[in-house]
């Protein structure tokens, strides 16, 4: 016997599997697996994902469960390895490119690990669960309970930070890329965001005016927490005292200017978490220097784009005068263009034409008249045009400073088929156009009158409101017949299901048992499932089978990984 004939046996060996196992689906084995890992018997779920992939090569969860096993022993190079096989089979999937970005950070490659956590949030990690994410963070836990024991007075900054220092919060490579990118929201959120916020303005007041041995990584965090506050219109709440610290650096910023003096990146960090550079007296100055590359993404929002979208105003055409009942409205969002929206998460995207979904169909169709009335700030709109690549779509508010907003996002997003134009919705009728279809998202207290309506020149059906279910993604569509008028059936969330702590590495484990304590008893969509919006792509740590219910919460959607659903699972 040849070398050649000794070494078959053992091939075949390594690569058939076990008799017991073949006889048994890849699903069941990846349920056996999963329950194995969560068990901790590491052992035993290693070999039942070997056995998976020795079946199905691409399979998605066994490689992202053979990664999370490497974690857990600290092999992260080996989880990487892991980990990049697994978006290789599927670059939208959300878990693998969080838990990946999770190995990275334990790496100390930061650059990589960014992009990653950056792009797990763009493919849909929905706000809520990022904030959750970002709360289960060892080191903002170790915060959180600080803040706690010391309640109601606030922590010093020592008491705060702890040992470790501030320096361990702003290496946090994960919450840096929420801040950026995510609203972040909720009490909790809230407390810690208020007292870290007030810590780093202490540093600052201390520091001023050298600000001598200020770590780059320091600046850069505060940076993204300026980015989050000036995101969320700066709600939360300031002392009378730090509002005098606040003045005497923003005097301090306005002296340098004024002097010419070298700025330390830190100090108009510091001012922008509280007061948005672009409202600045000398703002135009500020927008003129050159900044490090830490304070880039903070300079881009406070100071580029606002001046970008001032001058955008002017080309704003007016189809209609602005009610006197719509203009304390108007102010308003005139003040606040709220959501200040970062990104359109890659699985609200149209899938590509030629796909089995709405959007691939309206592209083949003729080109149709769509209004967007109560546009805000362009997102749903944008969403819109992209999806009738085809259409001409009309978006209208009443707010100039929304508009410009989203027409420098349409202008981002490269969307030719949308026009932004300021008009009242009361005042509709004055304009003299036809519409195909139009979406009302969110103007309840404005919706339109089957006599407006009928003045648009709206055909039966076509007039639709989208209502987002409590802050998700997925919508409910309520279609109204022209003859007569229904109020809106109420929006209810869908039921949370029990995903077992599916796909996601060290931070997620409670997350799905939070979701289910706050949701208490399931509830149910009252709208029928045909008319129950569909995901325009696979969840991005899931997927929907052919003939599966789509009345899943949002949150289920994304924590769910493929290859998880089971029927029950579906049957929503």
């Amino acid at each position: 016997m040849n070398q050649k004939e000794r070494a078959a046996p053992k091939r075949e060996k390594r690569l058939t599997a076990p008799a017991s196992a073949l006889s048994r689906g890849i699903d069941e084995l990846a349920a056996e697996a999963r329950r194995c890992f969560d068990r901790h018997d590491f052992a035993s779920a290693q070999k039942l994902c070997k056995d998976i992939l020795a079946r199905a090569p691409l399979h998605v969860d066994g490689m992202n469960l053979l990664g999370l096993m490497a974690q857990e022993s600290a092999r992260h190079a080996k989880a990487v390895r892991f980990f990049n096989k697994a978006i290789a089979a599927d670059p939208y999937n959300a878990a693998c490119h969080y838990n990946i970005g999770a190995s990275y950070e334990v790496l100390n490659d930061r650059d990589q690990a960014a992009a990653h956590f950056k792009e797990a949030l763009a493919l849909g990690l929905s706000r809520k669960d990022a904030g959750q994410l970002v709360m289960q963070s060892a080191v903002v836990a170790a915060c959180l309970d600080r803040i706690k024991a010391a309640w109601p007075r606030r922590p010093s900054v020592v008491e705060l930070f702890g040992a470790p220092g501030i320096a361990a919060l702003a290496n946090d490579v994960f919450l840096c890329c929420a801040l950026e990118t995510s609203r972040l929201d909720g009490l909790v959120v809230e407390r810690f965001l208020t007292d870290v916020r007030w810590a780093l303005l202490q540093i600052a007041s201390d520091a001023a005016p050298a600000f001598e041995a200020i770590e780059s990584s320091i600046v850069n965090f505060c940076s993204a927490l300026a980015q989050q506050y000036f995101r969320n219109e700066y709600v939360y709440a300031e002392s009378s005292e730090e509002v005098r610290q606040v003045n005497a650096l923003r005097d301090l910023l306005q002296e340098k200017l004024h002097l010419g003096s070298n700025i330390d990146p830190f100090l108009p960090a510091v001012v922008a978490a509280y007061v948005p550079l672009h409202t600045l007296p000398n703002a135009e100055l500020l927008r003129q220097m050159e900044w490090p590359n830490v304070l880039t993404g903070l300079i881009r929002q406070q100071l580029l784009e606002p001046f970008e979208e001032a001058g955008d105003r002017n080309a704003i055409p007016t189809l209609t005068a602005i009610a006197d009942k719509s203009a304390p409205v108007r102010r308003m969002y005139e003040e606040n263009p709220f959501p200040r929206w970062t990104m359109i998460t890659k699985d609200a995207l149209p899938l590509p034409p030629g796909s089995d979904s709405e959007a691939s169909a309206a592209a083949g169709d003729g080109a149709a008249e769509i209004l967007v009335a109560g546009c805000g700030t362009g997102s749903k709109a944008i969403i819109t045009a992209l999806s009738y690549p085809n259409a001409k779509v009309l978006a209208i508010d009443m707010s100039l400073a929304s508009l410009a907003y989203a027409r420098r996002k349409a202008r981002e997003a490269n969307v030719r088929n949308i026009e932004f134009a300021q008009a009242d919705i009361m005042n509709l009728g004055s304009i003299g156009r036809r519409f195909d279809r139009i979406e009302v998202i969110g103007v309840l207290q404005a919706r339109l009158s089957p006599d407006r309506r009928r003045h648009s020149d709206v055909p039966p059906g076509a007039y639709s409101s989208r209502i987002a279910c409590e802050g998700a993604r997925l919508d409910q569509r309520f279609f109204h017949d022209e003859r007569m008028p229904r109020s809106l059936v109420p929006c209810h969330g869908a039921p949370v299901h029990d995903c077992a702590h599916q796909g996601l590495s060290h931070r997620a484990a409670p997350l799905i048992s939070r979701l289910r304590s706050r949701q208490g008893q399931p509830r149910q969509v009252s709208t029928p499932v045909s008319r129950r919006r569909r995901p325009r792509r696979p969840g991005p740590m899931g997927a929907l089978r052919g003939g599966e219910s789509a009345d899943l919460h949002p949150n289920v959607l994304i924590l769910r990984p493929i290859g998880w659903l089971t029927p029950q699972d579906g049957s929503g």
